[in-house]
């Protein structure tokens, strides 16, 4: 479990008071390149947040949608969106009218991120618009189904706050027996960790499969309905 920051603005404070001037995003337009350091993201989503409070009226839980390309704008709506204790919910600029019609409908965002970010002045950087909690959720991930419309995964601080490297050392915390011996230092040393299993390893050499006939299968029901399978 982890010690330390308990939400995602934590964790930006944090990054602030230590790296504050390094950049957060580099972004290439056609005017030219925008670099924004992780003080001015800080500063500019706090005031944006205060913006989506005060001028849009949105308030802890409520949903606020992003349709914005990958950009630094759209990273600060973001993190305007998590301080304002609201739930940012992002919609690709490239789907569909049917997909989008889907994804408002479902979400209700009460406020659109659609196009240029209001121009505000710089607000305080460590400035808490709204209290937050671990448990509280902050995102909604839409996925892209094949065969239907997106589904959306929710998301909370909690979920959120971890680095790669505390997540690959929360996985491998495990009394089972086969990982015996598969630590994040043997790992980072020899690069590979054989598991804790007999040799050699042949668990389904004589079949033993649980399927009908005990032998591997593949099957798919959509495609068989097509003839397919």
């Amino acid at each position: 479990m982890s010690t330390g920051p308990t939400t995602l603005i934590d964790l930006l404070d944090e990054v602030v008071a230590s790296d504050g001037t390094r950049e957060a995003f580099v972004q290439r337009t056609a005017e030219g390149t925008q670099r924004i350091t992780f003080a001015e993201l800080a500063a500019r989503s706090a005031a944006l947040a205060q913006w989506l409070v005060d001028d849009r009226g949105v308030r802890p839980g409520d949903v606020v949608g992003i349709k914005l390309p990958s950009g630094i704008d759209y990273a600060v709506a973001y993190h305007a969106i998590v301080r304002a204790g609201a739930v940012a919910t992002g919609i690709n600029p490239r789907l569909g009218p049917a997909e989008v019609h889907h994804i408002v409908r479902a979400a209700g965002p009460v406020h659109m991120f659609d196009g240029p970010l209001p121009h505000l002045e710089p607000g305080d950087p460590h400035a808490r618009v709204a209290e937050t909690h671990p448990a509280d959720p902050v995102a909604i991930v839409w996925t892209g189904g094949t065969t239907g419309m997106p589904k959306g995964a929710w998301f909370d601080h909690e979920c959120l706050r971890d680095d790669d490297i505390t997540l690959v050392k929360q996985a491998l915390d495990t009394t089972g027996e086969r990982m015996h011996g598969v630590t994040f230092d043997a790992l980072l040393e020899h690069g590979w960790v054989r598991l804790n299993v007999p040799r050699p390893y042949l668990p389904y050499a004589e079949g033993g499969f649980t399927t009908p006939s005990g032998k591997c299968e593949f099957y798919s029901e959509r495609m068989a309905q097509m003839g397919l399978d």
